[in-house]
Order: structure tokens, then sequence, then C-alpha cells
């Protein structure tokens, strides 16, 4: 979405819960306008181990100023979180002079003194998350020779050290930027999971609420924390909620914090309404866990609009006389058919002896296992038992033998029984998220799952038949997403 530059300065950002859990506001102090036309936009710091936002491009820039009462270690990491932006650091003194300049983050030591941080691209534009923790230990960057050491270093006041460190929970952010627009304009809310463990997420459902009366949603784009390929499931945005499932394709997983996804939010009329997004996740052991959040606000405001003109109902077209039905021609009477002449009894021929097809075929559902002949007739059929075994006792002969499950790719081979003869067949797992038959497991089958989120039909989308269809079958579906059937059985 493209912003325009006057809002972009009136952008309020919103800092998100510290990893020590304060919450504070990031606050515009005042905007500088260099010689060469770029406006540096300053704020404000003043909270350690926290997470603020923000926006820069060309001719915006964002100097983060900051303030010292005794020496201290620090990291400042800047992540992307929209656009092609490559960040550039750079460390400032009081003066405005460059202590120094990297790109990505930056790591660094510095005495009692007032200094900020610039956040410039290097290349491109867009949004950034950034962080500014406190290091413990020596930094790799030395404090700079030109500093003067001070004559006597005053007795620091003891700080307590704590004896383990506790990880900072699971979380999902929405961020709004701009919060302020007029009716008719859009914002972007992205939102991001924070504090991912080790061993990361298979999938993750996340509820979008906002007031329908103030504001519509539009434009979902989801992003790659999930890996590549991801498989998305939406339902929504309908009454003020949109629901959002999104799971790592073929064993990939989001194991890094960042963006999930974007959406657009359209002003309808003025008011102010929070845009906040829950979120379920899995770690692929079937079981959804909720998460903490934390949400934005968005505040629409009204510039006076034209009422656009009543579209004209077109008139309705006439609907054509039904043409007449002819009458029916008449049916010929019958010809007589001629008596049929004695056919001979056939010779007794002995029955053949039976053969034995036997085998495994796992899946979550119950699994159909058909033998069929050469003309497509059924010779046999049975379901497999709870454990997947089956049995088949058919005359000899060649056959076609497939697997199925209601919204799984099915399997199947060729065998050919002898008389007497046992076939025992390989074990198999059907793979499911072909939700409608067609031999695929694609985003239509994704989309089945959307169109009918915490339902319980059709049957094909329960796919780990729990009798709720929700990112728990996504997930499955996307551990086997792009393949293709029937499986080859052997």
């Amino acid at each position: 979405m493209k912003v325009k530059p006057l809002f972009r300065l009136l952008m309020t950002l919103a800092l998100l819960v510290a990893l020590i859990g304060v919450v504070q506001n990031a606050r515009a102090s005042a905007s500088i306008l260099t010689e060469s036309g770029i406006s540096i936009i300053t704020r404000d710091l003043s909270v350690w181990n926290a997470t603020y936002f923000g926006y820069v491009n060309a001719s915006t820039y964002e100097r983060w100023q900051f303030n010292f009462t005794e020496t201290h270690s620090f990291k400042v990491t800047v992540t992307p979180i929209s656009g092609d932006l490559v960040p550039l650091l750079t460390l400032l003194d009081s003066d405005g002079g460059q202590i120094a300049q990297s790109t990505g983050s930056l790591t660094y030591t510095l005495p009692s003194g007032s200094y900020a941080i610039q956040i410039q691209p290097s290349s491109g534009s867009g949004y950034y998350m950034m962080t500014f923790r406190e290091m413990e230990g020596t930094p790799t960057t030395p404090i700079p020779t030109e500093t003067p050491a001070p004559t006597e270093t005053p007795a620091p006041t003891e700080t307590p050290i704590p004896t383990e460190t506790l990880p900072a929970a699971p979380s999902v952010s929405t961020v709004v930027l701009p919060v302020r627009i007029q009716v008719g304009q859009t914002s972007t809310a992205t939102v991001s999971l924070r504090n991912i463990p080790a061993g990361g997420y298979t999938s993750a459902e996340f509820t979008c609420s906002f007031d329908p009366t103030l504001v519509s949603v539009s434009n979902l784009v989801i992003g790659g924390l999930f890996g590549s390929d991801p498989v998305s499931a939406v339902s929504g945005p309908q009454g003020g909620n949109l629901i959002v499932a999104i799971a790592g394709s073929n064993g990939q997983r989001a194991s890094t914090d960042g963006a999930v996804f974007t959406f657009d939010i359209l002003g309808l009329q003025a008011g102010q309404t929070a845009i906040v997004c829950t979120a379920r996740i899995s770690t692929g052991t079937g079981v959804l866990t909720s998460i903490a959040h934390t949400g934005d606000t968005l505040t629409v405001v009204q510039e006076g609009t034209e009422t656009p003109a009543p579209t004209e109902t077109p008139a309705p077209t006439e609907t054509p006389a039904p043409t007449e039905t002819p009458a029916p021609t008449e049916t010929p009477a019958p010809t007589e058919t001629p008596a049929p002449t004695e056919t001979p009894a056939p010779t007794e021929t002995p029955a053949p002896q039976n053969g034995t097809v036997s085998g495994r075929v796992f899946a979550g559902k119950p699994v159909l296992v058909v033998l069929t002949r050469a003309d497509n007739s059924v010779a046999g059929s049975t379901l497999a038992n709870a454990d997947g075994s089956f049995s088949l006792n058919v005359p000899a002969g060649t056959y076609k033998i497939f697997a199925g499950a209601i919204g799984f790719l099915g399997a199947e081979a060729t065998i050919t029984l002898s008389e007497g003869g046992n076939v025992t067949m390989p074990d198999i797992t059907l793979l499911a998220g072909d939700i409608d038959n067609n031999n695929v497991i694609d985003q239509f089958d994704a989309m089945t799952i959307g169109m009918n989120y915490n339902a319980s039909a059709p049957e094909a989308a329960d796919l780990n038949n729990d009798g709720v269809i929700n990112v728990l079958d996504l997930e499955l579906l996307a551990r086997n997403y792009r393949a293709t059937g029937p499986l080859t059985w052997q």
C-alpha cells in the first residue's frame, strides 16, 4: 500500500510488550529537514529490552534518542517487516557526529551521555521492527579510543544480578500503520509472532477482530515466516472477524520471530476501532494452544465526502413465452419374438480355487480396499480393520487393487492371484489433503477448509476426524502439499 508522506509524519508508533513485560509509547519529538531535503523524524527511547516500529524511505529517516547515566553495553537490531528495505544503522553522539555504522544490527558500549540511533535505508524502503537490548559481558565493538577515560570512576550502585533469566512468553502482535486515516483511505495491519520457542510452530490460527461499521479489511498477504510455499485457509471477513490459518508445507515450520501476514484496512466512517488478532498455535502434536496477544487502535476521521449518486436499476427483460411441446409420435407395435431354440445344458466345469490378497493401509479415517477386473467391475471389497489390516479372497486372476479414504490420496497397484495363492501387499500410509478428490493436494483443498472453518462438514475436510474443521486439518494437508495421486502401492 502506498502511504502519503504527510501521514508518515503523523504516525504514532505503538511500543509492544517488552520482554520484561513493560508497555511504553514511542514518542515523536520533532522533525529535522536537512539541506538535501531529507526529513529526519526524532523519537525517544526510554525502555530497555523493548520492541519499536517505524517506517523509512529515501526521503524520510528516523532518529531514536536515548540517555545513559552510566556505561552500558547494548545491541540494536532492525528487522524489515514490509517492502524491500535494507536498514542502515548509524550511532550518533549528542552533536550528531557519527560513532559507528552497520547494516541490520549494531553492538556497542557507551559511557554516560546523550546519543541517538538513526535508521535509514541502505536500499529500498518499508516498515521495520527495532529491538533495543542491554547486553551482559564485553561486546564485540570496543569503546572508541577518542573518548577520554574519567580520572575517577565513581563506585556504581549495586545492581542485583538475576540468577536465572526467564524466557519471554510467546505472543502475537498486531501493529497498524498509520494509526490515523480519513474516511476512504487505507492503513496496513501487520500481524507478527514473537518469542517463538525452540522447535517452532507447524501451524497457527489467527482470529482478527475489528468494528465492521467503521472499517473493512481486504488484501490479505501471507509472508514467508512458515517457510516457502506455506498453505493458508481464510474464513471471512464477516461480522467483524477474519480467521487466517497458516501451516508450513512439507515439514517447514515457523522458527524465528517475524511478520506472518498483513492486511489493508479501509476507513468507512469516522470513529475509533481496536484491531486485535489472537492466535492459537500448534507444534505438530495435534493440540492448539492460545498465546498472549497485543493489539492496536485505528482512528478514522471524517473530512466530508460526497454521497455517490445511486445507480440506476436496469429494467427487467421480458421472459420469452415457452415453446409448444410437440405431440409424441406413436410407438409402433412390437413384432413377435420367435420362440428360442433349446440350448443344450453345459457340462459342469470345476470352480477355480480362490486366491487371497492381504496387507495394511494406514490413514486417519476408515479405509476401503477394492479389487476390480479389467473391465472395471468390482471383484471384491472390504473395510480395513482399526489397525489397518485387510484380507480379500477372490477367484484367481489379475486385478487392480485400490485403497482409499475420504479426503486422502488413494493408492493402487496391479496384482495377479494364482489358485490357492496368497499375495501380501506392503504397508502403506495414505496422504491427507485431497479434499476435492481430484488426485492433487493444492490450494483449492485448503480453500474448502477456509470456507467451512469451525464447521463439521464436509466430511472430506475434517482430515483428522475430530468433528471440527480447523487449522489442525490444514496442518495435515500442508504436510503433503502439492502431492499427487494415486500413490504407487508397491
